[in-house]
């Protein structure tokens, strides 16, 4: 039920819950503002989402025992404080967890990725993959290859590599397809703890053609009984583990596929999760204006009647609403927001002028004038 005794006891659990949100907000704020693993495959916009979530967890892990105060003692002055703080944190954790989200978005369709990814491709041609090749998007996941094939020594590194590889591809592009792309990588994805010979273009190729640069721990010969042999480089592109050692096949895969799906997999989640906490941002503000439209336990009001007719004009009704619609248009641009919003005063107003008299309903097609009882 709507009383005072209810509603404090709800607001005293949700407080609890929202602490433990806003820690949570806080957490994920620094893993993405400081992950330059994320920064190298997604961009550096995820800087400004880091620090606008931990931002944001330590706001709201302020203004919530201000607003447990508020509906304990019944200020209606901090109770429309915390209404519009609660709007905007759940307006900005929508917006940041739906544009989070959205990056893990694939940009090429996965049946081309995978097929321009296998050593000899079935349904696409290498012009309908060069999009592919050579788009910013791949350019960033290429950076999180290197960056950890870079460290690859550490134990971490290249348990990240070859769990990214599984039983399914080895290195970043196709076996034995090596295209070189001199164009220099975009400067909104991180460059942060890669070896400087990885940057002077996004790939560079072997000396034989097909074949990727040789490596300390993968060598191939173009023609192993020429005296003396010829080196061609590596089979596989910045490939790590026993796979740089399988034979060739034409369905042999490269990883970059599965580089974008093992980073949506981190980010992604964490996205939906933001989304999911914005309710209970939504049942403060559910709260705060229960308690704001709810009459004082101490107030009383003086024992009189007066009799009086209230004519309400359709006309007025639809003005009325229309203000209301703009406003908390301004309010909260998030649409779950703005119609529970509007719905909430549109019948705020309409159950008092109609409280005392059922000649006059809820809508404004209908019956638009009664008289009420004033005390």
């Amino acid at each position: 039920m709507c009383v005072i005794g209810s509603i404090r006891m709800t607001n005293m659990i949700l407080s609890y819950i929202k602490i433990v949100v806003a820690i949570y907000m806080f957490g994920v704020g620094i893993m993405f503002a400081t992950t330059w693993q994320i920064h190298q495959g997604f961009g550096t916009k995820f800087i400004a989402y880091g620090v606008g979530l931990c931002f944001l967890g330590i706001f709201s892990g302020m203004v919530t025992p201000l607003h447990k105060y508020a509906v304990e003692k019944h200020n209606r002055f901090l109770l429309l404080f915390c209404f519009f703080v609660d709007t905007f944190i759940f307006s900005f954790l929508i917006d940041t967890g739906m544009k989070i989200n959205s990056v893990t978005y694939p940009e090429f369709p996965k049946d081309l990725q995978l097929d321009c990814l296998r050593m000899v491709p079935e349904k696409y041609t290498i012009d309908e993959c060069m999009p592919f090749y050579k788009s910013d998007r791949t350019a960033g996941f290429r950076l999180y290859w290197e960056g950890y094939y870079t460290d690859k020594v550490d134990t971490k590194s290249f348990q990240v590599l070859s769990d990214i590889q599984g039983k399914l591809c080895c290195g970043f592009f196709a076996p034995m397809s090596c295209i070189p792309n001199t164009d220099s990588f975009p400067s909104l994805y991180s460059q942060q703890n890669i070896a400087k010979e990885f940057l002077h273009q996004r790939v560079i190729c072997g000396n034989m053609p097909t074949y990727y640069p040789q490596r300390d721990d993968c060598l191939d010969y173009y023609d192993q009984a020429a005296i003396p042999p010829i080196i061609g480089g590596c089979r596989y592109d910045l490939g790590v583990g026993f796979c740089l050692g399988k034979d060739l096949k034409d369905s042999s895969l490269g990883c970059a596929s599965y580089v974008e799906d093992y980073l949506s997999g981190i980010v992604g989640p964490n996205a939906v999760m933001l989304i999911l906490l914005s309710l209970f941002n939504f049942f403060a503000m559910l709260i705060a204006c229960c308690m704001y439209w709810k009459r004082k336990e101490g107030d009383i009001f003086p024992a009189f009647s007066v009799e009086k007719e209230v004519c309400v004009s359709r006309h007025i009704i639809f003005v009325l609403i229309l203000y209301l619609l703009y406003h908390s248009f301004l309010i909260c641009y998030n649409y779950l927001y703005f119609f529970v919003f509007v719905f909430f005063f549109y019948f705020r107003i309409l159950s008092t002028i109609t409280k005392s008299n059922t000649n006059l309903s809820l809508f404004p097609w209908k019956a638009s004038c009664a008289k009420r009882a004033m005390s």
